[in-house]
């Protein structure tokens, strides 16, 4: 679970998935099925939070085992 969360909260990689998530979490389909399925439409908000928590490790994260980003990059990103 650490090799993935290293991983996943990348800035580039995080950055590059979460609006990933978000260009599909609009497709008509997505949102249609959103509409009239109550987990499905759960499981997207859960999708697009876990998403954007890794979006956000580069730039609120304490600790060294994780990817931080300097003043300048977080400016930035």
């Amino acid at each position: 679970l650490g090799a993935v969360t290293r991983f996943a909260s990348k800035p580039l990689v995080a950055l590059i998935s979460f609006n990933l998530l978000v260009a599909g979490t609009h497709w008509r389909g997505i949102v249609e099925r959103s509409l009239h399925n109550e987990w499905f439409h759960f499981s997207v908000h859960l999708v697009m939070f876990v998403g954007a928590t890794f979006m956000w490790i580069p730039v609120i994260n304490r600790t060294e085992r994780l990817p931080r980003l300097s003043t300048p990059p977080k400016m930035m990103y």
